[in-house]
């Protein structure tokens, strides 16, 4: 399924080589985004594995295939990457994490586990950020847009860099 671009065009294109997106499903954008976003979130060195980083995927993503792609094919925070589906109580040992589906309890179990500790959360549910996701997914008009709970980001030790906030709604945390 094409997916009207608008503001993801604008962020993917933020960082992206020209003519970077053409006819992209969804899943694959989205997952461009998550290798974008990380050039604007900066972890602690130390927060950072030296030479691999791991990207989880916590129930079912449509993004698994594109992520294991570009992982393949380029490094994420001057890293090689590695995406694997975990559980939830394997996520602490990730650096970027993303949920899939819309199960409310697996969120917040995630995020339970997740929190405080340096992981970039991605989700792609209604009302993730405000449950504390740090990164979220949604459809405006068929544009994929994303909002960033600046308030996880920060407990988490993450800093999100003013251009990606610019693109972003801005959710300040937990209800």
């Amino acid at each position: 399924m094409g997916v009207r671009l608008a503001v993801a065009a604008v962020a993917v294109g933020l960082l992206a080589p020209s003519g970077a997106v053409a006819e992209t499903s969804e899943a694959e954008l989205k997952a461009e985004m998550v290798e974008r976003f990380t050039r604007f979130v900066d972890w602690d060195p130390d927060d950072l594995p030296p030479t691999e980083l791991a990207v989880c995927i916590v129930g079912d993503s449509p993004m698994k295939a594109p992520l294991e792609k570009i992982a393949k094919d380029r490094k994420i925070k001057d890293r090689r990457a590695r995406v694997r589906v975990v559980a939830e109580a394997a996520t602490v040992d990730c650096q970027i994490v993303v949920i899939g589906g819309n199960d409310k309890k697996r969120l917040a179990a995630v995020i339970a586990r997740t929190e405080g500790h340096a992981i970039l959360t991605i989700a792609d549910a209604p009302g993730a950020a405000a449950a504390g996701a740090i990164i979220n997914f949604y459809l405006d008009a068929k544009h994929v847009r994303f909002e960033i709970n600046t308030r996880a980001a920060r407990d988490s030790g993450l800093k999100v860099r003013a251009k990606l906030l610019r693109l972003a709604r801005v959710v300040g945390g937990k209800p």
